[in-house]
């Protein structure tokens, strides 16, 4: 029993490794001002808390403020009407909405929901390329060169539509390789319908996911995925 249980073990420590070095990364950030002067301007983070903080607010009620895009209009200092940001995709800012619903409207808040992205996004892809690489210590190498990689350590505490697009692509090629069992179908389309939700970047992915399907639609549970995603 120690012998199957180790690999896993193994696994987890490298996992609980590797996500500590990013929390190490962010952790000391969480309380500095959304505008930071880092390598791209944190102008997301403050715009997204602002649409939230908005999208929360009942001063105006409609259903479109669901999606967390909305903010507010004024006229000599009074809410005059709202206004909804249909530019980006709603699966970032509605979950957003709800998380400074339930956490407050703050920048520790803010920041704390982007590592919350990236930290999702390094799991996914450790669960990915765990099961790709043999060698666990290839695959610690691998992980650890992704959370550094510059992009990365500077946008781990920032909230960006390409954090989102990231999380929901890496998601769509997790369940991709469930889909031979019962529920893999079910769970696939799910993640690619929320990807479609993500942002611009996975419509280009998706271009490349149908190609990929087709060339194994004789594989078990391939032709059907494949088909009901064209459709």
């Amino acid at each position: 029993m120690a012998t199957t249980r180790s690999p896993w073990l193994l696994r987890a420590l490298v996992l609980l490794g590797v996500v500590t070095l990013q929390l190490c990364f962010a952790l000391p950030r969480l309380s500095e001002p959304l505008i930071d002067g880092r390598v791209h301007t944190t102008y997301d983070n403050a715009a997204l808390l602002h649409r939230a903080t908005h999208s929360n607010d009942a001063t105006i009620s409609e259903p479109a403020k669901f999606f967390g895009q909305s903010r507010y209009r004024y006229k000599q200092g009074e809410v005059d009407g709202v206004f909804h940001n249909g530019s980006h995709g709603v699966l970032g800012p509605t979950c957003l909405r709800i998380f400074t619903k339930l956490f407050g409207h703050s920048v520790i808040t803010m920041r704390s929901f982007a590592l919350c992205l990236s930290l999702l996004s390094t799991v996914l892809l450790f669960v990915i390329v765990v099961t790709e690489i043999p060698r666990l210590s290839l695959t610690a190498i691998v992980m650890t060169l992704y959370v550094c990689f510059p992009l990365k350590y500077a946008f781990v505490d920032v909230w960006k539509y390409e954090s989102v697009a990231e999380a929901s692509m890496l998601a769509v090629l997790l369940a991709l390789k469930f889909v031979d069992r019962k529920w893999g179908i079910a769970a696939f389309l799910t993640a690619v319908f929320l990807m479609f939700q993500a942002d611009f970047m996975p419509y280009l992915f998706a271009v490349a996911l149908v190609v990929y399907l087709f060339l194994h639609r004789n594989e078990h549970g391939r032709l059907a995925v494949w088909t009901a995603l064209v459709v």
